[in-house]
Order: C-alpha cells, then structure tokens, then sequence
C-alpha cells in the first residue's frame, strides 16, 4: 500500500535538529499523499477484479504523540493519537464499493517512534495483511494453520543523529493453508528488504529469500504454494 514517505534525511540528519526536521518532513509527506483517498483508489483496483485472496505489504499506520527527556532511540512514544490505518481505510473503502473483505492475518513486523521536535513524536507501524472475501461460501472456501514471522535476517540503518544507534527494519511474512473446493494449497505473503545489497548493509533481500524457502520456512509444504 506504500508507507507513504521515502524517510529522506532521517538516517543522514547531523543532530537531533535535523532530525526533528526529517521526521516532520516524512509525516507531512504522508498527510500530502492523502492515504483514505490512496485507499479508495486501492479497493477500486480490487473491487475490479474480486480476488479470493488478497496479500498487502506497507499496511501502515501513523500516529501523533509527546515524551519527555532526550530523544535517544528508543524513547516511547506516549499519549498517541491515531492519525491513519491503511488497512481500517482499505477495508472501509472496499465494504462501501459492495465488495467487503475480513482479514485473515495481519503482521506488524516494523515499529518506530521518532521525533518531530523536542517534545512531539510520531509512531509509524508497518503490517503485511491477508484479506479474504467476505461473501465466500465457507463449504467452498476455508482456511487453516494460519502463521506468521519475521525474518532473522534484520537490516539495521545507522542514525547519525543518535551516535552508536541503529534502526532495526525487520521485515516478515504469513503463511495460510487453504482449503478452495475440496483442493488445498498454501498462500504465502512475504515482505522482502527492498534495500539494494551493499557490502556495508548487508544483502539482506537475498538472506530473507532463502529463509522463505529454506527447510523450515513457509514454503517448504507437500502442498502446493502461491508466494504473493
């Protein structure tokens, strides 16, 4: 669904100034971007075609909130307010256009807290979400053995505002077992680091590929898979 913001400057920002600026920057980007209108167009696209299955990477929300104290990391944000839910937008757009999904499994694999100035912050959750479509006939359409992880592979990024501090981006994926008139196969949603390798990162895009189809990953099944 897209996060909304590329994050510019955050990583780079010389001193917590700068990064109060970045911040603020990003969560503008994401009011600019217009998310319920992005997520109209979004159940537009699926309403169109009325998939079974539905697999969303990027299911964001944002949050508005204060702390006390330095920003070091990983001071909490408090006292939230809900600004966006990517996925309460697309589910609200979806039942509106006479086409309703129910999610099968969400998992927020990525929380931050970031400062926008010496008291205010946001909070921004990143979530891969299964939908199905709500008017199934369960006789025909069923699910099980519903499962999700994050990858042990997890991209760090250097702040430099915070000296010694990195951010952990942890990225994940579900796995459902469906049961679709009397045949059964496996639905896979992954998020994969999408950060191109680096000798300095890391190639964590590729470590995460081979986890998901490793002996012990999601789609190692007798089954047979669909990675979404």
């Amino acid at each position: 669904m897209y996060g909304g913001t590329e994050y510019t400057g955050m990583n780079t920002a010389p001193n917590l100034n700068a990064l109060f600026q970045a911040v603020s920057n990003a969560i503008n980007d994401v009011r600019a971007g217009n998310p319920p209108a992005r997520a109209q167009k979004i159940a537009q696209q699926i309403a169109a075609v009325k998939p079974d299955l539905v697999a969303l990477q990027e299911v964001a929300t944002w949050s508005t909130g204060t702390y006390t104290g330095t920003w070091t990391g990983t001071t909490t944000c408090e006292n939230r307010t809900l600004e966006y839910d990517y996925r309460q937008l697309l589910l609200n757009a979806l039942t509106a256009q006479g086409v309703p999904y129910t999610p099968v499994a969400t998992n927020t694999h990525f929380t931050v807290d970031a400062p926008t100035s010496a008291t205010e912050c946001v909070r921004n959750t990143w979530s891969i979400v299964v939908l199905a479509r709500a008017l199934l006939n369960s006789e025909d359409f069923s699910f099980s053995n519903v499962d999700s992880q994050t990858f042990t592979h997890v991209l760090r990024i250097p702040i430099a505002a915070l000296p010694g501090y990195s951010l952990p981006w942890p990225r994940g994926w579900i796995a459902v077992d469906v049961t679709y008139r009397g045949k059964q196969f496996r639905f896979v949603a992954p998020h994969l680091e999408r950060v191109l390798p680096s000798p300095v990162l890391g190639y964590f895009n590729i470590a995460q590929g081979l986890e998901l189809l490793s002996t012990t990953g999601p789609t190692t099944t007798s089954m047979p898979v669909i990675v979404a």
